[in-house]
């Protein structure tokens, strides 16, 4: 919640997916019905500051845990690297479903291979070192949301 206050006013140009990683931990602590109602109040939390229509944040949060529920069953939870990996990952699946999900709100989309690979550049700059440091300062503290 800090780094979603903070970041926007010291690195405007950096706009990572926020709850990716606190998103990402449920997945291993909470069932699917948690996972799914943490991903829907982050993204309308997401919403109220965004510009895009209401909604639209909350939809992709929740579309993108579902399709990456699963993956926990793949990465190790005590694995350090596992948490900053499906966090990327999160933030991919999030900025690849946006196309369409923009697309259908008449957003203006420039769908050209330069910005897929500047998706990708932004998930691995940003995304990926943001996973990483949230989720080393997670594993110290041993951090579970609970509702």
């Amino acid at each position: 919640m800090v780094s979603f206050l903070s970041f926007p006013r010291y690195f405007p140009e950096w706009r990572p997916v926020y709850f990716a990683p606190l998103i990402v931990t449920t997945f291993y602590s909470q069932p699917k019905e948690r996972v799914l109602l943490w991903a829907m109040l982050s993204g309308l939390l997401c919403d109220i500051g965004s510009t895009c229509f209401m909604g639209i944040q909350a939809f992709l949060y929740v579309s993108t845990s579902l399709i990456l529920y699963k993956t926990q069953r793949f990465f190790i939870k005590e694995r350090w690297i596992s948490f900053p990996l499906i966090s990327a990952l999160f933030s991919l699946t999030f900025y690849f479903l946006s196309y369409p999900v923009l697309a259908f709100f008449n957003r203006p989309l420039c769908l050209y291979n330069t910005a897929l690979l500047a998706d990708l550049q932004h998930v691995l700059m940003v995304d990926l070192p943001y996973g990483a440091l949230l989720s080393l300062l997670a594993h110290k503290k041993s951090f579970t949301p609970q509702i």
